[in-house]
């Protein structure tokens, strides 16, 4: 069911999560690794090997090939507009963030810390993360069409997904902070706008 509540509540949404990757993206902005951030990072970095495959496994959830999977099930499942807003946001996610990882220039872990396990040997910048950005956004679109049990499924995954950006190395919290804000932020847009093309009325 749609109504006022739920306007209200996505634009609460919006409003929240554009204050997040507004902060996040001024504090990477300076290039200064505060101690927390350092702590978070090393307790997921320094976290076994034996924990490498699920891992990466899970890290391709904010791949373009995730927004091609999630695209095709959801055609298959004869929700065109569910395929096409998915679509939308994970490739609007994956530009944005190349384009916020210029505009914001934070390298990655390797550049700025010491003695760091890199599993994942991405090149380019680091804020945000762009893992983080697309996986947010599919889970953000995905979650106004499932029940609660799938709404904390792919809440879950996205999770999982920035911090496994953590254990390999390529990304400090705040990157993947800002990732997952940045992609919350067109998720709900894309939402937003999906719903006001669906509910206007036909012009005779």
């Amino acid at each position: 069911m749609t109504g006022p509540t739920s306007d209200t509540s996505n634009s609460a949404r919006i409003a929240g999560v554009a204050v997040v990757l507004a902060v996040t993206a001024a504090l990477a902005a300076t290039h200064h690794v505060s101690r927390v951030e350092v702590r978070v990072f090393r307790f997921f970095n320094d976290l076994p090997d034996a924990f490498r495959v699920p891992v990466v496994a899970i890290m391709q959830a904010g791949t373009l090939w995730a927004v091609a999977v999630a695209g095709v099930v959801a055609v298959l499942l004869g929700r065109r507009n569910a395929a096409t807003a998915v679509v939308i946001a994970g490739l609007m996610a994956n530009v944005s963030a190349r384009v916020l990882k210029v505009l914001v220039g934070r390298e990655r872990p390797d550049a700025l810390l010491t003695s760091l396990h890199r599993v994942s040997h991405d090149a380019g910048l680091g804020f945000p993360s762009g893992h983080s950005a697309v996986s947010a956004a599919l889970a953000t679109v995905a979650a106004g069409s499932l029940p609660r049990a799938g709404r904390v499924a792919v809440g879950a995954v996205a999770i999982e997904v920035a911090l496994a950006r953590l254990y390999v190395g390529a990304h400090l919290p705040l990157d993947v902070i800002g990732g997952a804000a940045l992609g919350v932020l067109l998720g709900s847009a894309v939402r937003a706008a999906d719903k006001r093309l669906v509910t206007r009325p036909h012009v005779s």
